[in-house]
């Protein structure tokens, strides 16, 4: 359907896993990501949450980037395990940093903390993409 349309740019979230998802066609992405992993997918993924990192981490492809929020600590050393693996340069990226890239202190601070982790997230994610595009031209935020 994608190459049918003609379509440049795909933004492709994962259903349930990373590993065996129906959603894991993308070969060369340019970018992968991860949100907060929680119990919410124990029952399809797995019995703890390393074993749904394993899963979730199945997103990685090699040479592109991959980026998480920070995670539990059992959940990070899985989650960096499966990116040395897969060959994915792999970077967890810090919530106030990256939003600061972008918003200033105030703004910040008009975002409920629970939406902070994704905010920063999606900020880094558009960021790389952009710089990927440009040929490592400088990205004006």
């Amino acid at each position: 359907m994608f190459i049918e349309e003609g379509v440049n740019v795909v933004i492709c979230e994962a259903h349930r896993g990373g590993q065996f998802d129906a959603t894991n066609f993308v070969q060369r992405p340019a970018i992968t990501a991860i949100t907060k992993i929680s119990r919410d997918h124990v029952e399809n993924l797995g019995g703890n949450l390393q074993h749904i990192a394993w899963h979730k981490s199945g997103i990685f492809r090699d040479q592109a980037l991959a980026l998480s929020v920070p995670q539990d600590q059992e959940v990070e050393g899985e989650i960096e395990r499966r990116a040395a693996e897969i060959g994915a340069p792999f970077q967890f990226i810090s919530n106030k940093k990256a939003l600061l890239e972008f918003l200033e202190n105030d703004q910040i601070e008009n975002i409920p903390p629970e939406q902070r982790e994704n905010c920063a997230l999606a900020a880094k994610i558009a960021h790389g993409f952009l710089h990927q595009s440009l040929d490592g031209r400088e990205v004006l935020a």
